[in-house]
């Protein structure tokens, strides 16, 4: 008998805070999650596990960062606007982030008084951020509409071969659905592999450009951070391309 059984990774929300969002570059609702370690039965967890950790999940990008809830003064059992939010659940917030919040106002008043170094930290940092979801997406494969459209395909094109070969190679039918059959699959297996790389492009490719935005970066400043990443080994560096994160591409695109 075989029994399927190991550990997983359980997460459960704990309520809601007020933080800085890197992403979206401003304060922002968060909700705040106990991620642990849980033995599983036929993938049903057993409790809430062993902790690891605490993440904060922005309610607006849904981009998750590490968290710690000691920051808070409380955690709110409901979201509210965010300005109630924050007194209620960090009220120290702008002291806290003041820096980084007044780097913010300097971008949006003007990108000219960035220095070199601070603009590239910037460009890469949604980059660095977003790279252990690419990771996650990237272990695994998934069922989209080209995938099904492929399978679609795949059955089409196996039913066409079976009937169209016997009428103009009788005495190759079976060679002909053979080779008809290795196709599809082969068409199959290859969107099947190619999947995670669409689904980072769909999930996280709009919020790093949507973050880049009020930097207004360059293909040339875009590809040099690519190639950064993918020197790290890193794979967001391979599954995204520049005009997939260029803001101005993707208002082009969508115009």
């Amino acid at each position: 008998m075989f029994i399927y059984w190991g550990t997983k990774s359980k997460v459960r929300d704990l309520g809601y805070v007020a933080d800085f969002c890197f992403i979206c570059r401003c304060p922002r609702p968060f909700v705040v999650q106990r991620v642990g370690m849980a033995s599983h039965l036929y993938g049903i967890s057993m409790g809430e596990g062993k902790l690891v950790g605490f993440n904060r999940t922005c309610v607006e990008c849904k981009s998750s960062f590490k968290a710690d809830p000691a920051s808070y003064t409380k955690i709110a059992t409901k979201v509210s606007p965010l300005q109630s939010l924050q007194a209620h659940t960090f009220p120290n917030l702008e002291s806290i982030w003041r820096d980084r919040m007044a780097l913010e106002t300097r971008i949006q008043e003007s990108l000219s008084g960035l220095t070199p170094e601070v603009r590239n930290k910037l460009i890469r940092e949604p980059f660095l951020l977003l790279s252990p979801k690419v990771e996650r997406l990237s272990q695994t494969m998934h069922i989209d509409k080209q995938v099904g459209f492929a399978v679609l395909a795949a059955i089409v094109v196996g039913v066409l071969v079976a009937n169209v070969v016997p009428l103009f190679f009788p005495d190759d039918e079976a060679f002909g659905v053979l080779i008809g059959g290795v196709a599809g699959v082969a068409w199959v297996i290859w969107n099947l592999a190619t999947s995670s790389t669409r689904k980072v492009r769909r999930e996280v490719a709009p919020v790093v450009a949507t973050s880049l935005k009020p930097l207004e970066p360059t293909a040339a400043e875009l590809n040099a951070v690519l190639s950064e990443l993918r020197g790290q080994g890193r794979k967001i560096g391979s599954r995204l391309k520049a005009e997939d994160v260029d803001p101005k591409a993707r208002t082009l695109v969508v115009a």
